[in-house]
């Protein structure tokens, strides 16, 4: 048996080539590539105005993943619990974050439960989203003074024990550590 990372014969081949517009249909008989492929699509959520980004991470703790997503229509930073068996139930965390870009999820303030990071274009602002534990979230802004923030990310960036928090913004071309 192949690894899915290690396509087989008939992929290779068509790497090879310069060009092949039969290329997707070849591919799809080598059977490397059949079984990385899912299953059906899930709607998780048919209300996110703008969708711009999507995380998944287990937000409840109650062992199943959960999705977070950022939407910019709406400004709204959402989180979707997982109910099993491919059922969704969206929570709103905000509809404040002003064109809403980037979420990420991360244990801010060493807890024991995940909080939620976004990042929004039309305000400039990076912000975090502290959770209770039941899921209840209060907000808290890190700075609005990223020009047309894209993106976020959260890690222990200088190996210190706490998490930091990394943006990218567009219009000051700034990559940025807080």
């Amino acid at each position: 048996m192949r690894s899915a990372l290690r396509p087989g014969p008939n992929f290779r081949r068509h790497l090879r080539k310069k060009h092949n517009p039969s290329i997707a249909a070849e591919v799809l008989e080598d059977r490397t590539l059949l079984a990385a492929v899912i299953g059906d699509e899930t709607i998780i959520s048919s209300n996110t105005a703008g969708a711009e980004s999507v995380f998944a991470v287990d937000l409840d703790g109650d062992g199943d993943m959960d999705v977070l997503t950022a939407s910019r229509n709406d400004d709204k930073i959402a989180w979707h619990e997982n109910n099993g068996s491919r059922t969704f139930t969206s929570h709103t965390i905000t509809t404040d974050a002003d064109g809403a870009k980037s979420v990420f999820a991360a244990d801010m303030d060493g807890d024991g439960d995940i909080d939620v990071l976004s990042a929004s274009f039309s305000d400039d602002k990076i912000a975090w989203y502290e959770n209770d534990g039941s899921e209840a979230f209060t907000p808290h802004t890190i700075t609005t003074d990223a020009d047309s923030t894209k993106s976020v990310f959260a890690a222990d960036v200088d190996s210190d024990g706490d998490i930091d928090v990394l943006s990218a913004s567009r219009f000051d071309d700034k990559i940025a550590w807080y």
